[in-house]
């Protein structure tokens, strides 16, 4: 029997569900995104004063890329030997054509304004697909009481 699309599985779930199950995540990205918002502001504000710091340790003539490879290389050493699966949604083509403009919008807003302005954006588009997987599992589970009865 063929697997049918994540969405057909999303009409199998009542509101209540989907508001208890996604309340919790809503909850903890808006609080995430106020904390970042607004430590990036005070941080951005606060920028002026830390060059001088930042400039007598040398760390302003460091490639832009050497931030990036540091985070890399600290989370490998402190997972190694550490089992981490990744599962890839199944996406037809306009589910994945949706996500890759978002994927796009946040690099957009990465690239051209501050990491705390698009950090809320790119949060909200994880907990969407975690939320969103979520859903689908329920919806499943509710196709196959249906189809018992």
């Amino acid at each position: 029997m063929e697997e049918k699309p994540f969405h057909f599985y999303l009409s199998y779930i009542t509101i209540r569900e989907v508001w208890g199950m996604t309340k919790g995540y809503f909850g903890a990205w808006l609080f995430l995104s106020i904390i970042f918002i607004l430590f990036g502001a005070i941080f951005e504000l606060g920028v002026e004063v830390s060059k001088e710091t930042v400039s007598n340790f040398g760390l302003t003539n460091l490639p832009k890329w050497v931030g990036p490879v540091a985070i890399f290389s600290g989370v490998l050493w402190f997972n190694k030997g550490n089992e981490i699966k990744i599962k890839f949604p199944e996406l037809n083509f306009l589910s994945w054509l949706i996500l890759t403009i978002f994927i796009v919008i946040i690099v957009f807003i990465l690239s051209y304004f501050p990491f705390w302005v698009g950090l809320p954006f790119y949060l909200a588009i994880v907990v969407g697909c975690v939320v969103l997987d979520m859903l689908v599992e329920q919806g499943k589970k509710n196709y196959k009481k249906l189809k018992e009865h």
